[in-house]
Order: C-alpha cells, then sequence, then structure tokens
C-alpha cells in the first residue's frame, strides 16, 4: 500500500492530508488532520484501477487529490484551489468539489 502525505499552509494554519492506495486492491483512505473524509464505494475498484480524482475541502479551499496510472505505476497529486502543490501550475480537472462536501 502506497502512502502519501501532503502539508499545506493556509490562512487558518497547517494541514496535513493522507492518502493511503492499495495498489492492488485499489482501495483508497483519505485523511484530513487526522479525520478519514468519506468517499463514495465507486471510488474503489479491485479490479481495473484508472485512478481517480477525490474533491474534498478545507473551509473555503477546494482540493482535489488526483491519483493517475500509466498502466504500471501510479503517481499522486494535492490540487488546492486549482493549483498543484507540487508543480505549483494549474491543474486540468475535469472533477468539481461537489456541493455536498
Amino acid at each position: 500500500m502506497a502512502k502519501k502525505i501532503w502539508t499545506v499552509a493556509l490562512e487558518d494554519g497547517q494541514h496535513t492530508i493522507e492518502l493511503e492506495h492499495g495498489y492492488i486492491s485499489g482501495k483508497r483512505k483519505i485523511c484530513v488532520d487526522g479525520t478519514p473524509i468519506k468517499l463514495p464505494p465507486e471510488s474503489a475498484n479491485s479490479f481495473l484501477d484508472f485512478g481517480s480524482n477525490h474533491p474534498f475541502k478545507i473551509g473555503s479551499h477546494c482540493c482535489i487529490i488526483h491519483i493517475r496510472t500509466n498502466g504500471i505505476t501510479f503517481s499522486f497529486d494535492l490540487s488546492v484551489d486549482g493549483r498543484s502543490i507540487s508543480t505549483g501550475k494549474q491543474v486540468d480537472s475535469s472533477t468539481s468539489v461537489p456541493s455536498w462536501v
């Protein structure tokens, strides 16, 4: 199981976002400041994992964890308000944060 941790400084302080991703099982676990966020059941596919986007909010900030694959390996990125934490560039994502988040 892969684990990725990001620390993000926002106006209300630092926040820690953790992702656990099962390469084989496809299961995902996301925690924000130690609190798990609820993921839809279809977010884990134990047979084929083509990657996914997982939107959530921290205060008024829209965040998305992006899981991508080339068919062999996976890469992970976090965007906050549409900007990648890794690259600082704008992230083109077709997934917006649902109103229920």
